[in-house]
């Protein structure tokens, strides 16, 4: 597993959750942990929607 920084501080300390990929599970979960409350990193190298939304 690898530690991810941010300006020197692991993100674990900032975030409850990372979501890697913005499509739809992606933002299933986002939803969900959200009305629980969480603080949450979502990160995408494309764009937002995943494959089925822009290429599907």
């Amino acid at each position: 597993m690898h530690a991810v920084f941010l300006g020197g501080i692991p993100l674990s300390k900032h975030y409850d959750l990372i979501i890697i990929g913005a499509g739809t599970v992606g933002f299933d979960g986002l939803r969900e942990a959200k009305s629980l409350g969480a603080k949450i990193l979502l990160v995408e190298k494309e764009r937002v929607g995943g494959t089925c939304l822009n290429w599907g």
